[in-house]
């Protein structure tokens, strides 16, 4: 009797349990990453990357350490690493891994960052942690790196704020201190300024943490600092002033009150050294080359803070400065503008008296004497009154281009085509033979500008082109606006006289004139006046014309 038992499944089962079992050791051994079995609370088992990584001189050596004693006491989060771990392993337990940064400690004391899979696995009835470590210290080192970056970079924003909204050189100084020096963890943080005239150097900001003898407006000699170095645009770094055979007066007063190291940083300003920024600490050899980079940073914020505050104050005091020479020269015109009313007054009043008693008692002969005078004396006595008259037109025409220099103006709309419309028209109500004129008024222009100054100019256009198309068969006045230049422009035209081109450089000058007066009327300031009105519009006002071919005035006002 037997019993036949078919272990064929049994046994695939074993193989295959083996080949999984030797494929999982082959890699737990041959794994790049750190790997390690803890059965309960120690280790039982590590590969060859562990030892290394540790640092250690062999597995026996890793697998007799407790798991506490390759871990510092705390954490970075301030977490004890024991109640850490317990905790960590237990949700490993739970939830069936868990992963996690931790900081690790190597044989010899050294620390550094791992990246932690913690897995729980069954091994014949019991369950064991697999841990696989992963070396991350350069990328938290590089994370470090970046958040001090960013660190460096915000405070430096807010050392330019402060810096930038402050204008004098005392306060953008003092404005940087407080930040720089609390984040650089210093006691002393000040601003010297160098005055070279003087040979002195004079503290222009301070901030401390305590009191200090050295205080803002305290000066010393131009020797007293290394000014040779700080001359040549270098940084100046004492690590320890105990350690200093020749020490200068401001070290010593540093130094009596525990200050151990400095960095001196040189304000360069327009490519000369002003002045330094320092920076005072109670700790020897307390500034790294990070420091010394931030503070070259600022150094450089505040040399172009204090540059623009004195180009500011420059500006400024030539802003005074002009403002005083306009008022001077203000005065001086109010006073000559107040001489020429004076004298305008006396034109007004004391030289038409005599004129009008030359006139006067001229006509009078005339009146009176005829018979005796003779038709010469008659003929010489008309001339005194007709130069009479003409000399107080030439009155009446200056003042009326003084009081144009200085009125006000007062800007509204102007309807200047009717405005054109209603000068020629009482034009022709006054020369009424004059029935040979054809107007070309455009309609509906409108400007503005002073409606009194416009209708005097307007006025002279128009008796302007009245009076040099008087001999005309056939009189064509126009007035519109068109497009010249890309600018609106008015024109007044005519087909009288016109003239000469090359004399057009006399036309808008004050008696100037370009037609004998015997042959056309008038005082020779009309078209002065005109140009006043039109430039104190803030326009322009040309002319063009051909003799015998008629004229045209062209201008410019706010349409």
């Amino acid at each position: 009797l037997g019993i036949i038992v078919d272990l064929t499944d049994k046994i695939a089962f074993e193989k295959e349990k083996q080949e999984h079992d030797s494929l999982f050791s082959l890699l737990f051994e041959k794994a790049g990453d750190a790997n390690l079995l803890i059965e309960e609370d120690h280790f039982i088992d590590c590969n060859e990357t562990t030892v290394k990584v540790l640092e250690a001189k062999s597995k026996e050596e890793v697998i007799a350490r407790h798991p506490s004693e390759l871990s510092p006491e705390y954490q970075p989060d301030g977490q004890m690493s024991s109640v850490k771990a317990d905790k960590l392993m237990k949700k490993a337990f739970e939830e069936g891994s868990a992963r996690f940064e931790w900081l690790h400690k190597k044989f010899d004391g050294s620390e550094f960052y791992v990246e932690v899979m913690l897995t729980a696995i069954p091994i014949k009835g019991k369950w064991y942690l697999h841990t696989s470590w992963r070396d991350i210290t350069d990328k938290k080192l590089a994370e470090a790196k970046e958040k001090l970056y960013m660190q460096r970079i915000e405070k430096l924003l807010e050392i330019e704020r402060s810096i930038l909204s402050t204008h004098s050189t005392e306060k953008i100084a003092q404005s940087a201190l407080n930040h720089l020096r609390l984040f650089l963890n210093c006691q002393r943080a000040s601003v010297i300024l160098f005055d070279k005239e003087k040979d002195i150097l004079t503290v222009t900001a301070l901030d401390a943490s305590d009191k200090t003898s050295v205080d803002i407006g305290t000066s010393f000699p131009l020797n007293s600092s290394p000014w040779k170095a700080l001359s040549s645009g270098e940084v100046h770094i004492i690590n320890d002033f105990e350690k200093l055979e020749n020490i200068t007066p401001i070290d010593r007063i540093l130094l009596a009150e525990g200050i151990r190291s400095r960095i001196s940083v040189p304000l360069i300003i327009d490519n000369s050294v002003r002045g330094t920024l320092n920076l005072s600490s109670v700790n020897p050899f307390n500034f790294t080359d990070e420091s010394i980079r931030i503070v070259q940073d600022v150094s450089v914020s505040i040399a172009l803070a204090i540059q623009h505050s004195e180009f500011v104050d420059k500006i400024n005091r030539q802003n005074s400065e002009l403002e005083k020479m306009v008022d001077e020269r203000t005065a001086r015109l109010k006073q000559t503008i107040s001489e020429l009313e004076s004298f305008s007054y006396s034109v007004s009043h004391d030289l038409r008296a005599p004129l009008r008693s030359i006139g006067g008692y001229s006509q009078a002969l005339i009146d009176d004497f005829s018979a005796s005078i003779g038709d010469e004396g008659k003929s010489h006595l008309n001339r005194i009154v007709a130069a009479s008259h003409k000399m107080s037109d030439l009155i009446d025409a200056l003042l009326l281009l003084a009081r144009i220099i200085r009125s006000e103006m007062s800007i509204e709309q102007v309807h200047l085509s009717d405005m054109v419309l209603s000068s020629l028209s009482e034009l022709q109500k006054a020369d009424e033979e004059r029935n040979n004129v054809t107007l070309n008024i455009q309609p509906g222009i409108k400007v503005k500008g002073d409606p009194k100054l416009l209708r005097i100019a307007i006025e002279n256009l128009a008796s302007n082109a009245w009076k040099f198309t008087k001999n005309n068969r056939k009189t064509i006045i126009e007035f519109g606006i068109t497009r010249m230049g890309g600018e609106d422009v008015l024109y007044f035209k005519d087909n009288g006289v016109g003239f000469d081109m090359t004399y057009s450089n006399k036309l808008f000058g004050a008696f100037q004139r370009l037609h004998s007066p015997d042959e056309f009327e008038g005082t020779g300031v009309g078209l002065a006046t005109t140009r006043r009105i039109i430039l104190r519009h803030g326009g322009k006002i040309w002319a063009e014309s051909r003799v015998n071919e008629g004229a045209a005035f062209y201008f410019t006002l706010n349409v």
